[in-house]
């Protein structure tokens, strides 16, 4: 039978990310056109960029409670730093 307990569970969107990554890093977390081919993005390298835009954030000042806003197309970067906030 098929284990479902740890979804039952609620969590942040960063959280789910960060802890799903010892058992994913390496897998592919979205395919992006690139051409006439696909490129993967890692779920580490999804990772990756939210601590890079999360550091980046706080290094300018962003605190727990301030407001930020995201102008940006849908893109991989997007979600990398909705996270981040």
């Amino acid at each position: 039978m098929l284990d479902l307990s740890r979804f039952r569970e609620r969590k942040i969107a960063p959280r789910a990310v960060f802890d799903s990554l010892a058992e994913r890093r390496a897998r592919p977390r979205f395919m992006l056109a690139d051409g006439a081919d696909w490129r993967a993005v890692t779920w580490g390298a999804f990772a990756d960029q939210i601590r890079l835009a999360a550091s980046y954030l706080a290094a300018a000042g962003l605190a727990k409670g301030d407001r930020a806003a995201i102008f940006a197309p849908n893109r991989v970067e997007w979600i990398s730093a909705a996270l981040a906030i």
